[in-house]
């Protein structure tokens, strides 16, 4: 019974321990989905002002080639 109880208590630290990693391992991965949630935001930005500037970029184009 006693070697039992100590299976019991060694299981429980093992499990103890991997549900720590595990919920390690989900704090870096939601902080690692913040961070790419950012640069997702920062990269469609920088998108959509290139898009701009190359609709800005071809309207004046259109313009020097009218006048030539």
């Amino acid at each position: 019974m006693a070697d039992e109880q100590g299976g019991d208590l060694e299981e429980g630290i093992g499990e103890s321990a991997r549900v720590a990693r595990l919920r390690s391992a989900l704090r870096d991965a939601r902080r690692r989905v913040r961070q790419l949630e950012a640069e997702n935001t920062a990269l469609r930005e920088e998108l959509l002002n290139a898009g701009e500037m190359i609709e800005t970029l071809a309207v004046d184009l259109e313009r020097a080639n009218l006048t030539d």
